[in-house]
């Protein structure tokens, strides 16, 4: 968005519930930042009569609604959206464009690849628990063999970190050393050893690294990684107070230049 926008006056007595990140909608630019910032998440589930009625009879647009309701329309899920971002102005032309070209690619992705990027959003967004229920169910489905390991090692990475933000590091190490195991990642399995640090005692945590060579590596990669960066800490932080020191001599220096000139 790169412009400023006239926003309507009319504003929803019921809200527009939007189920994939299960948020309420009150104005047709709420519904616009919601397409702009959720594309992903955009599909056929999108375009209901629900929601052309609610813009008709909440919002009052009318003639945006009988627009949505044209048939070719309905057909093609970049022309509906791209159709309620041109009525409010909410984009630019190359904006529009680049949004239109995303939805219509999202059609030849498989129905995993469109829930990954689901739950992604949802990860992103800060709704941890939505997000794993929505990993679960894609791993609770058949294989895609198609999709390869790579794809399901990073939803088992991403449950992970979705499990980490809720502080639950036991089923969090459980998710990394899977997506671990399945797709050969060190992200993986450097946080299957921060996980297990949080989670484990500390002979524990001892035990689990010297029962294998890859977990002590990276433990130990890990250590020195972290004390890199608190050298490097205590380097600038030393600097820095130097560098104040200086600043605070030369703003001295400069009063006394003046307190001189006035003599």
């Amino acid at each position: 968005m790169s412009c400023l926008i006239l926003c309507q006056k009319q504003k929803a007595n019921r809200p527009y519930y939007v189920e994939n990140i299960h948020l309420n909608l009150y104005t047709i630019e709420e519904l616009c930042f919601y397409i702009c910032n959720n594309i992903y998440l955009i599909n056929y589930d999108f375009i209901t009569e629900e929601l052309i009625n609610w813009i008709q009879d909440e919002l009052q647009l009318k003639d945006l609604a009988v627009i949505l309701r044209g048939e070719s329309i309905r057909k093609s899920i970049s022309k509906f959206a791209c159709e309620i971002l041109k009525y409010v102005g909410f984009c630019d032309e190359i904006e529009l464009d680049e949004i239109q070209h995303i939805l219509v690619a999202l059609k030849d992705e498989t129905e995993e690849e469109q829930k990954k990027k689901k739950a992604d959003n949802l990860l992103k967004n800060g709704k941890f628990g939505y997000a794993i229920r929505e990993y679960e169910l894609i791993l609770q489905g058949v294989i895609n063999e198609r999709l390869g390991n790579n794809f399901y090692g990073k939803i088992y990475h991403n449950m992970g970190v979705s499990y980490a933000r809720l502080f639950l590091f036991k089923e969090a190490a459980e998710c990394f050393l899977n997506a671990f195991e399945i797709a050969g990642l060190d992200e993986s399995l450097k946080e299957f050893i921060a996980s297990s640090y949080f989670n484990l005692t500390e002979d524990g945590y001892n035990d689990l690294i010297n029962s294998n060579e890859s977990y002590k590596y990276m433990a130990e990669k890990m250590r020195n990684d972290l004390s890199s960066y608190e050298n490097q800490y205590s380097y600038y932080k030393e600097r820095g107070a130097d560098l104040y020191k200086n600043i605070e001599q030369r703003i001295e220096d400069c009063k006394e230049e003046y307190r001189r000139s006035l003599l």
